[in-house]
């Protein structure tokens, strides 16, 4: 018998009792999913030395923030480590209107979206974890914030909740031109299999393109849930 086997024997249950007897709870499973993908990421970061700070893009309602803070403060302090800087950017005031035309053939979102936290109760939260000077936190457009990163900075773990194909497109031209992308970095697409996962709209279709652009050599890492996908970046142009 296998291992999982073993299990469900010594519990004296089979595979058809063990789950009619379990309610599905999809905010549980969701919540689990992004725990464990999020503080991995995070984890890997840190154990194998990848260097660089951590940078969300799309905070919403903080879920996300919260468990990387989490896991920054967990492993820097399990491996004896600095907590790492984390950047994270957004309107807090919802998602703006598609624009461009490519985001205006999707049908997932249409501007308003995840008017979550705003920065000020972003900060009070994640500085129950890490310190408040390791918390830098850009208010605005993509387009309006990004450039205000420091020139020097490099990043390792890089959360690309950006939803939509511009916006995405956006800020990863701008790091991998900017070489802020660290080698070895873990890419984190919250995103990525939205649309019916096509490839021609949204997250997809914009690493695509940089993938091209910039001849990125990667690797597959995991599912992120049910909609996004992880990768590590090996080498850039």
């Amino acid at each position: 018998m296998d291992y999982i086997g073993d299990m469900f024997s010594l519990k004296g249950l089979s595979y058809s009792q063990y789950l009619t007897s379990r309610k599905y709870d999809r905010g549980e499973r969701h919540i689990k999913n992004l725990f464990d993908g999020l503080v991995t990421a995070v984890e890997y970061a840190i154990y194998l030395g990848v260097h660089g700070s951590i940078i969300e893009f799309g905070t919403g309602w903080g879920l996300s923030t919260n468990i990387l803070a989490y896991a920054n403060k967990g492993a820097s302090q399990h491996w004896d480590n600095p907590c790492r800087n984390m950047y994270l950017l957004d309107t807090f005031s919802g998602m703006p209107k598609p624009s461009h035309e490519i985001d205006k053939n999707q049908k997932s979102w249409i501007g308003g979206e995840f008017a979550g936290l705003s920065a000020l109760e972003l900060s009070e939260v994640l500085e129950k974890h890490i310190p408040s000077n390791n918390i830098k936190i850009y208010k605005g457009l993509f387009s309006e914030t990004i450039s205000k990163i420091p020139e020097n900075e490099i990043f390792a773990v890089i959360h690309v909740d950006c939803d939509y194909y511009h916006s995405a497109k956006e800020v990863l031209t701008f790091l991998f031109r900017s070489k802020m992308v660290a080698v070895g970095a873990i890419l984190i697409f919250d995103d990525f299999n939205c649309n019916q996962a096509r490839n021609d709209l949204g997250e997809r279709k914009a690493w695509t393109e940089i993938v091209k652009e910039f001849g990125v050599n990667f690797s597959f890492v995991r599912a992120h849930s049910v909609s996004g996908s992880q990768f590590i970046i090996h080498s850039y142009m």
